[in-house]
């Protein structure tokens, strides 16, 4: 819960409340975005657990495979996003909106990283590694605190 909620304090006192509604703004672009790969890879932690049980290494190996290839396929839509959002929001909220271009590569790579985590978690809590997830993330706690 921290890392959702102290970004707005930490924006506020550094740059001021009309800083935070632009992150936000941004950040709910991003965060929609971001929703579909983090539902698709719900089903995987069961079935990665069940395929390290059976030793199933062959399943593991082509499923993270093409998880990678997936993660790469999302990590480009995010820097296409980057370029779309103005539009876009420009669309959702019936005004246009100049963003920083400090902000949205920030968000962008903020995305790829937590993208790549969550791209790797199923096969993290599948191995039961949890320590290692514990370590990323508050390797994320760290990251989203600028």
């Amino acid at each position: 819960m921290l890392v959702y909620n102290v970004t707005d304090f930490i924006i506020i006192h550094y740059l001021g409340s009309k800083e935070v509604t632009m992150y936000n703004v941004l950040n709910k672009v991003f965060s929609v975005a971001f929703s579909f790969i983090n539902a698709f890879m719900i089903p995987y932690w069961a079935r990665t657990t069940q395929a390290i049980a059976s030793g199933d290494i062959n399943w593991i190996r082509k499923t993270m495979k093409k998880m990678y290839k997936l993660f790469c396929i999302v990590a480009l839509g995010y820097i296409v996003l980057g370029f779309i959002a103005e539009p876009a929001i420009a669309i959702w909220l019936g005004r246009r909106i100049d963003f920083k271009l400090e902000l949205k590569l920030v968000m962008c790579l903020f995305y790829v990283f937590y993208t790549f985590i969550v791209v790797n978690t199923p096969f993290i809590n599948g191995t039961g590694k949890i320590k290692f997830q514990m370590i990323l993330s508050t390797a994320m706690g760290f990251i989203n605190v600028p």
